[in-house]
């Protein structure tokens, strides 16, 4: 019965290794920090009564964390606007958790493209207008690993001559 209980023990085991206990809890969630990417990992979670008596506990099966080694979400909401002699960047943020920040490019191909900003942690950004005509931007989002997202989110914009000072 719950009024028995006096905590959980959070047991993980890594791989082929032994089941470690992580941490003790009251709550029903917690979280676990520090997995590496592609590896097994079972969680047991045991109860511990107020008189100390631990259960045999319940496993999981077995999770294999992938989110270290997948790109993060590609970019939404791109948009590039003229506003005088600044061209002004604003999208969406991505989602992910361990997003690092974002790399914007000018040019047609990604792989190609000039780098014109590449540690933007923010969701805007201003950069100089430059060549007047037709100019193609991109944004991809980068992960604290250094994974880029699968594909650019593009807008192409028409620059003109800003108005003199």
């Amino acid at each position: 019965s719950k009024h028995f209980l006096s905590h959980y023990q959070i047991e993980l085991k890594k791989g082929t290794e032994a089941f470690v206990t992580i941490t003790t809890t009251t709550s029903t969630t917690t979280r676990i920090f520090g997995v590496e990417s592609e590896i097994d990992y079972q969680v047991r979670v045991k109860t511990v009564s107020i008189n100390g008596i631990i259960s045999d506990g319940v496993s999981s099966s077995v999770v294999t964390t992938l989110g270290k080694a997948a790109p993060p979400s590609d970019v939404t909401g791109f948009d590039a606007n003229q506003l005088g002699g600044q061209i002004h960047f604003t999208w969406n943020a991505a989602p992910d958790v361990d997003l690092a920040r974002y790399i914007i490019k000018k040019g047609s191909e990604w792989s190609s493209g000039d780098v014109i900003a590449e540690l933007v942690d923010l969701t805007e950004f201003d950069y100089p207008v430059g060549e007047i005509g037709t100019v193609v931007y991109m944004i991809k989002a980068i992960d604290t690993s250094g994974n880029e997202s699968a594909n650019p989110a593009i807008d192409v914009i028409i620059q003109t001559t800003p108005p003199e000072m």
